[in-house]
């Protein structure tokens, strides 16, 4: 039987992606989150990511929610997030000593999370030896829409080829969760947790 590398025991089975971008304020998310659950913080581009990460540290803390920032290893630790969480495009730049770097950077226990679209990146991540990845697009979603879809049966060819734990993502919702592989680390999604229905089908499946 294939060993899958045990994940970070306080990683939560489910996380939103907060992303303004996506035309909504993922503020108003958090507080129908359940504790525990995952957020990380994308918004790359926008000015003024700093303030507002730290607006998002301070709410997740309240509502005991686990944070992690996307692709800026200072800022995570600036705003004591539990860790980073790396695009494909920096994954795929990254060598095992620049991992070791942004592990120190955003400082003991740390996690770190990488995002996959295919084979070739979901090696990678297990050569670089980050924490889990999420694995996307499983579903055809309004984020990337001209982006092709895995599917359950891809999405599980890709699983049984790792040993890092993975989460689902992209078009995830109340009924594209019952298509879900068995053997996954969790979920997570950006709209789908907009929809009542659909985010408690997210926050119960794992």
């Amino acid at each position: 039987m294939k060993h899958i590398r045990p994940l970070v025991k306080r990683a939560p089975p489910c996380f939103f992606l907060a992303d303004r971008g996506a035309g909504r304020d993922p503020l108003a998310i958090l507080p129908h989150l359940r504790r525990g659950s995952g957020v990380v913080l994308r918004d790359y581009d926008a000015g003024d990511r700093a303030a507002f990460a730290q607006k998002m540290a301070n709410m997740a803390r309240m509502h005991g929610l686990f944070l992690l920032v996307a692709g800026d290893a200072a800022l995570a630790q600036k705003i004591r997030a539990q860790g980073l969480h790396l695009p494909q495009w920096h994954l795929l730049r990254m060598g095992r000593t620049q991992i070791g770097r942004l592990r120190a950077t955003c400082g003991p226990g740390a996690i770190l999370t990488a995002a996959a679209h295919d084979r070739t990146a979901l090696r990678h991540a297990a050569f670089l030896g980050v924490d889990a990845a999420f694995v996307s697009p499983v579903f055809s979603t309004s984020s990337h829409p001209q982006a092709v879809s895995l599917g359950p049966h891809r999405l599980a060819r890709l699983m049984e080829a790792t040993n890092i734990p993975v989460y689902a993502l992209g078009g995830l919702n109340s009924q594209t969760m019952r298509r879900l592989p068995p053997g996954l680390a969790g979920c997570a999604a950006i709209s789908g947790f907009a929809d009542p229905l659909s985010r408690r089908a997210l926050l119960g499946h794992f």
